[in-house]
C-alpha cells in the first residue's frame, strides 16, 4: 500500500496527539510512504514553535529533529515541479484549499499514492475533488 502523509497527519509520529496511534498503524502496514518537500520544513516549524511556547523543552525538539530526520531518509520526498504545481492550482481552482495544503495535494497527485492521508478536513475534501482516495487521521 503506498501512503502520501500531508504534514498535518505526519507530525503525529513525532507529537503525540489524536491519531498518532492510527497512524503510527499506517506507516507500519505501508510498502511506501512519501510526504512532499515541504513537510519536514512545516514538521519542524510546528516543533519550534511548540518549544518557543515551553510546550516542549530543547530535547524534546531534538528528540523529534532527529527521528524526522531518520525517517525522510526511508521515504520518497516529492519535489515540486511543473506536474506538482499543476495540480496545486487545479486543487486551488476547484476548491476553497490553502496554499501549501494544494502543493502537498499537487505532489501527490504526481506520486499516486493508494491514499492521501491528512487531518485536515477541507484539505482531504480538496483532495477527493482532485480524485485521490483519501484517508482521514
Amino acid at each position: 500500500m503506498k501512503l502520501f502523509f500531508d504534514a498535518s497527519s505526519f507530525v503525529k509520529r513525532y507529537v503525540a496527539e489524536a491519531g498518532s496511534g492510527e497512524v503510527e498503524s499506517l506507516c507500519r502496514a505501508a510498502d511506501d510512504v512519501a510526504v512532499s518537500i515541504l513537510c519536514p520544513v512545516e514538521i519542524l516549524s510546528a516543533a519550534c514553535r511548540l518549544r518557543r511556547e515551553r510546550v516542549i523543552d530543547a530535547t524534546q525538539y531534538e528528540h523529534i529533529k532527529s527521528e524526522l530526520v531518520a525517517d525522510i531518509r526511508d521515504i520518497s520526498i516529492i519535489q515540486v515541479d511543473a506536474e506538482t504545481v499543476y495540480g496545486a492550482v487545479a486543487a486551488i481552482e476547484s476548491s476553497p484549499v490553502k496554499t501549501l495544503d494544494a502543493v502537498h495535494i499537487g505532489c501527490a497527485m504526481a506520486w499516486r499514492p493508494d491514499f492521501f492521508v491528512s487531518s485536515d478536513s477541507q484539505q482531504l475534501t480538496a483532495a477527493k475533488q482532485m480524485g485521490l482516495k483519501v484517508r482521514q487521521v
